[in-house]
């Protein structure tokens, strides 16, 4: 498969956002250790700026009024605490940020 990159994102060729598979943690704790940018500079690198690339800083990418409320509560050494889904806390996180039982974000 094709990507293409207009130096700020990379796509694949049919348009979507093209990125990798680490969680936001990782990414948090990888822009932290590799630039000089503040931590709320790093999480909206990692957050916001994606989300308006893809036109839906509207909906999601930062915490507001009327957007999802999907947050990941980092501690002070950038390791997973918490994970909320639309606002409601997921059980069952473990350190690394993994869902110990992935069928219970989906139960009602």
């Amino acid at each position: 498969s094709s990507f293409l990159n207009d130096g700020v994102v990379g796509r694949t060729t049919d348009g979507n956002l093209a990125s990798g598979v680490l969680g936001l943690d990782h990414m948090v704790r990888h822009m932290a250790q590799v630039t000089s940018a503040s931590l709320p500079e790093v999480v909206r690198m990692v957050s916001l700026t994606p989300a308006s690339r893809i036109g839906l800083e509207s909906e999601i990418g930062s915490l507001a009024v009327g957007k999802r409320a999907d947050v990941v509560v980092l501690d002070a050494e950038l390791q997973v605490r918490d994970v909320y889904c639309r606002g409601v806390r997921v059980p069952g996180i473990d350190r690394r940020g993994s869902l110990r039982d992935p069928t219970r974000l989906f139960a009602k």
